[in-house]
Parts: C-alpha cells; structure tokens; sequence
C-alpha cells in the first residue's frame, strides 16, 4: 500500500500544524477565490484560492498544497469539489465551472 503523503509533504504539514497550534483562531477561512483564463492556452482556466488556517487541500480527489488549481475549460457546466483541511477541522466546498465563469455554488458544513 502506497503511503499517502511523502516525506517532505509530511513535514511540511507537521510545520503548518504548529503554525496553526500557536494561533488562537483555528477557524478555516476563506480568504479569496478568484479565476484567470491561462496566458499560453485558451482552453485552461487557472482556479487561485486562499483559506487562513489550511495545512493542504483535496481539489476532486487529487491532494495538494497548492492554492491554484489549473481546469480545461468546459463546453458546459461542470461541478468540482474542494475540500481544506485545517488543523482538526475541514470545509467542504461545490466550485461550479462554466465556459466563462467559475463560482461556489455551495459550502457545505465544516467538520
């Protein structure tokens, strides 16, 4: 069985943690959430987001520290989810992907 997160992402995440143990608000934030269309391809749409308190991020499965996430554009609409983990805590969120247009549709409860 494979491990779930290498070395180096493994200390990177124990780093966030204490980071986030030492605040006093723990709360997972949003912060900003905006699109761009990518520069080199016009079929890619670049997905940039900032949460407070995140140690890393499952973008439809796939887990990331990244704050950007890069989509192929869609001929219709199209829902992703995006959850944060924080330390003991996650959000849940629906990104809804349209030609033109990127949004969240819906934030789930946070655990």
């Amino acid at each position: 069985m494979p491990a779930l997160f290498t070395m180096p992402q493994r200390v990177q995440i124990l780093r966030r943690a204490f980071e986030i143990f030492l605040k006093k608000g723990k709360k997972i934030k949003l912060l900003y959430f905006n699109h761009v269309p990518d520069a080199d391809s016009r079929d890619t749409l670049i997905i940039r987001y900032r949460f407070t308190n995140a140690i890393y991020y499952s973008v439809d499965g796939n887990t990331t520290f990244d704050t950007r996430h890069v989509l192929v554009r869609p001929d219709g609409t199209k829902q992703i989810g995006l959850t944060v983990y924080g330390l003991f805590r996650k959000s849940h969120y629906k990104i809804t992907v349209e030609p033109n247009n990127i949004y969240i549709s819906k934030v789930l409860q946070p655990t």
